[in-house]
């Protein structure tokens, strides 16, 4: 059986509200969320820098029409915004025809991987007009930020923007709400997480600006499917991820400061049943030295065979 693809974005799991981020029903447009890579960079397939499709949830208002959407990746203009006219677009969409108001996990595999813009990106899904909204169309689930209570850290910027495709422009920037999207890729993925007191380890933006002030903790999720139950060691090193380079019997790049701190582990053990697995090296309450800056932190799947590395993350608390 072909392993299941791993995911990797800003999804925190629960569904908060559902929403089409300020587009008009008369307007087609996309919802993207934006990848920095100074906090994640590397993904997909190898450090190939490819994804094999995306993951998410869509509602639909009235089941008996169906509206179309797509899905999007956007290059970054280095301001923080999208290049307009410079998106790669797949697909025409539609749910399955029914009755009533229906939320769906929509998962999209593409026939070959999608090469990801050099720069910092942006992902997301189209949605098209729907001039009835609300008694009818399609929204995004999303949740955990801001709409639950200690969520994220305040200085942890936004990374939701709303793009109105009909008139060209972009509505509205870098909101601060999550929506429920995620990539997919093929290759071994980690997760920055923040523990937080009282509610145990939180991923999605919290996990990459933990928050010093609240006493977060360091928590990390992996995800490889084809490697279940095979053992880890998590990386660590201070300062932001660094420019792929290669290790000689190591499949894929490494992006941590090549320093005597490459070497220490953050956590070992072993991957589920289901190749994942939730690591918190430091539980809270934790107090991380504001002179550490940036951590960063990559993962070593199954270290005595096939070496396969993750995604590098950095956790920039303060």
């Amino acid at each position: 059986m072909t392993a299941q693809p791993n995911l990797i974005g800003f999804d925190v799991g629960a569904t908060d509200f559902t929403s089409r981020s300020g587009i008009s029903g008369a307007s087609s447009g996309d919802v993207v969320m934006r990848v920095d890579r100074t906090s994640l960079v590397g993904v997909g397939n190898s450090d190939a820098n490819q994804i094999s499709g995306m993951t998410f949830v869509l509602q639909d208002q009235d089941l008996a029409t169906q509206d179309p959407f797509s899905i999007v990746v956007y290059p970054d203009d280095g301001a923080g915004g999208p290049v307009l006219g410079a998106e790669i677009r797949s697909g025409r969409f539609v749910l399955g025809a029914g009755t009533g108001t229906g939320a769906f996990l929509v998962a999209i595999s593409f026939s070959s991987p999608l090469t990801l813009p050099a720069t910092d990106y942006h992902y997301g899904v189209g949605l098209g007009p729907t001039p009835t909204w609300a008694s009818d169309g399609l929204s995004i689930h999303g949740g955990g930020y801001p709409q639950s209570p200690n969520v994220t850290n305040p200085n942890a910027p936004g990374v939701t923007t709303t793009i109105d495709t009909t008139a060209g422009v972009i509505a509205l920037a870098n909101l601060k709400r999550l929506h429920r999207i995620d990539m997919r890729t093929d290759g071994a993925v980690l997760e920055a997480g923040a523990d937080v007191v009282g509610s145990g380890p939180l991923f999605g933006v919290r996990g990459y600006w933990a928050d010093r002030t609240m006493d977060d903790g360091i928590a990390f999720r992996i995800r490889d499917a084809r490697n279940a139950g095979l053992p880890f060691a998590i990386l660590g090193a201070l300062g932001g991820p660094v420019s792929g380079f290669a290790i000689p019997g190591i499949n894929g790049l490494a992006h941590l400061q090549p320093s005597l701190l490459f070497a220490i582990p953050l956590d070992v053990g072993v991957l589920d049943a289901a190749g994942t697995i939730t690591s918190v090296p430091f539980p809270a309450p934790f107090t991380l030295p504001a002179a550490f800056g940036v951590i960063s932190a990559q993962a070593v799947v199954d270290p005595f065979g096939t070496r396969r590395l993750t995604n590098a993350v950095a956790i920039q608390d303060s």
